[in-house]
């Protein structure tokens, strides 16, 4: 196959009626999918065959799959992948890896109003709840997965929206910035102290 060009390969038949994330990881040679079916799927992408072939899915899952963010050498295990750990918060929209050792889920629930840290712990990420950074509460809407979570790595600001808000997560402070309906404009709030490291 020419590089430069594209070429349609055969059509292939999901299970879930609807798809809400495909990720094609850094070699290039998985595609993971997730949807409404509870389930994540991992197949085997051949570029030079055209070809995609079904190789094992993750099914633990109770809830639809908006988004999945993959760290292969945790989750994949002897060419077969499998869950490593099961989290009690049941929603969440984003996740986000500050480093290899650590990383943010925005929950999703309107009755949670958090952002977690996990972190790794004997091969394991863990919750841990002395870093949750706790947002402004809004019990009238859920958040949704279209905002992707930020980082401005030279300034070392986090930038995540949830809800209404958008937060600036920094080394030491959380800015909360809000947009006020009446006034038609986004107001900046420093609210606390906060290390994420």
């Amino acid at each position: 196959m020419n590089q430069k060009e594209w070429q349609c390969s055969q059509t292939f038949k999901l299970p879930s009626n609807d798809v809400q994330c495909l990720i094609l990881n850094k070699q290039e040679d998985q595609l993971i999918s997730g949807g409404f079916d509870h389930e994540i799927i991992v197949w085997k992408v051949d570029f030079m065959e055209n070809n995609l072939t079904f190789l094992n899915s993750l099914n633990k899952n109770s809830n639809r799959i908006h988004l999945v963010l993959i760290k292969l050498k945790l989750l994949g295990l002897e060419g077969k992948w499998k869950f490593k750990y099961k989290q009690s918060v049941q929603y969440g929209n984003k996740i986000y890896f500050i480093n290899d050792q650590q990383f943010l889920w925005v929950t999703r629930d309107k009755q949670i109003n958090d952002i977690l840290v996990f972190e790794l712990e004997n091969g394991v990420f863990k919750q841990n709840s002395n870093k949750t950074i706790t947002l402004n509460k809004n019990n009238e809407c859920d958040d949704n997965s279209y905002f992707p979570i930020k980082n401005h790595k030279d300034r070392n600001v986090i930038l995540a929206k949830y809800q209404h808000h958008i937060d600036l997560i920094m080394q030491q402070w959380i800015i909360f910035c809000i947009f006020e309906q009446k006034r038609k404009k986004y107001s900046f709030y420093p609210m606390r102290y906060f290390k994420i490291e």
